[in-house]
């Protein structure tokens, strides 16, 4: 037997985004980078996961992968608890070419659409979706919002610091989808270029 698997744990501030991610088929996390967005995606996971739901992840942050390689948005199956967003069974893979969406926008929005398309055909009827930390500026701004209006999330949980995700947000409020704004993971760390350049080429 191997050792148990340890969850992230989920910081009290998240339940009640975790619930309402229970009755929301697709739900789009966002953030800036070490904002904590893969730490949330895998405890939302294993939190659908726990409730009975069959749920499905996509990994769309091209540069720091954890399903497949980077310039890839990866589709996971969730069959167990997850200690880490890899540990989700790889159902499919598609190529951007780019290990950043500003390299390859419509590549980058289109590998996502594929790759949620392919979960709701295998019966994943929660998938919740990793994104890149590119959101400043126009050019994050209309990534992120093109992302929210093309998968047509039902849930957008925003990690942010001190209001970054807000131009981001705005033509949402009163209106579909929810949004729930969250501070970041206390586990998130900022790790620097050159740690981030080392982890794609391993």
């Amino acid at each position: 037997m191997g050792r148990p698997v340890r969850p992230p744990v989920i910081p009290p501030e998240w339940a009640a985004a975790f619930e309402a991610a229970l009755d929301s088929p697709l739900t789009l996390v966002v953030g800036a980078g070490d904002t904590g967005k893969t730490t949330l995606v895998t405890a939302l996971a294993t939190h659908l996961h726990r409730r009975g739901h069959p749920v499905g992840v996509v990994d769309a942050d091209l540069g720091q992968s954890a399903l497949g390689p980077p310039t890839t948005v990866g589709l996971g199956r969730v069959s167990r608890p997850l200690e880490r967003l890899g540990d989700a069974e790889l159902v499919a893979l598609a190529f951007v070419g780019a290990t950043s969406p500003a390299a390859n926008l419509t590549g980058a929005l289109v590998g996502a659409a594929r790759m949620v398309a392919r979960a709701r055909a295998e019966g994943l009827t929660r998938v919740v979706v990793d994104t890149s930390g590119l959101i400043a500026g126009d050019l994050g701004r209309t990534l992120k919002q093109a992302k929210i209006e093309l998968l047509d999330a039902d849930l957008v949980i925003a990690l942010e610091r001190a209001g970054e995700c807000a131009a981001i947000l705005r033509p949402y409020r009163g209106r579909r989808p929810r949004i729930a704004r969250l501070a970041p993971a206390p586990v998130a760390r900022r790790r620097s270029a050159d740690e981030r350049r080392r982890y794609r080429e391993q």
